[in-house]
């Protein structure tokens, strides 16, 4: 939810993929900016220095950086399949508009032991759950242009 909260700010508003087309159509297209992979990456390491000074886990930021880093990144492969279906940007892509994040960012976290297959099936549920709650929650406060 992040590049939604800070898609007003004026800076590093320029595509990710830099107009760059594979088979015809935009890798990603202008939502994907480089503001938003930033803000993202920046926000999980914020979130994973919180967790860790209430915890003392150890090394948050490599995992906050990660964690962020792949979360977009998820979202970013999810939106070049998007493109290379035809599906315009913004249209719904049901159910991996939802949970594109948690993919992603389940990677480091599997690969480093910290997420069962069984946590993984859940956390799949309840973010999908939490995204579809949370667009609506933006969209009311102005954050977002769509409820989902």
């Amino acid at each position: 939810m992040t590049p939604a909260l800070v898609r007003k700010l004026p800076l590093l508003n320029c595509p990710v993929d830099n107009g760059i087309r594979f088979r015809g159509k935009r890798l990603l297209g202008n939502n994907k900016t480089i503001r938003g992979l930033l803000f993202g990456v920046l926000f999980g390491l914020l979130v994973a220095s919180a967790i860790d000074h209430w915890t003392g886990y150890g090394n948050a930021w490599l995992m906050g950086v990660l964690l962020g880093l792949f979360a977009m990144l998820g979202d970013m492969i999810e939106s070049i399949i998007k493109r290379q279906l035809g599906i315009a940007p913004g249209k719904q892509f049901l159910p991996f508009d939802q949970i594109d994040w948690v993919i992603g960012a389940s990677i480091p976290l599997g690969y480093f032991g910290f997420i069962t297959l069984a946590e993984f099936a859940v956390a799949l549920i309840l973010f999908f759950i939490l995204h579809v709650m949370l667009k609506h929650v933006g969209y009311f406060l102005g954050f977002d242009t769509k409820r989902w």
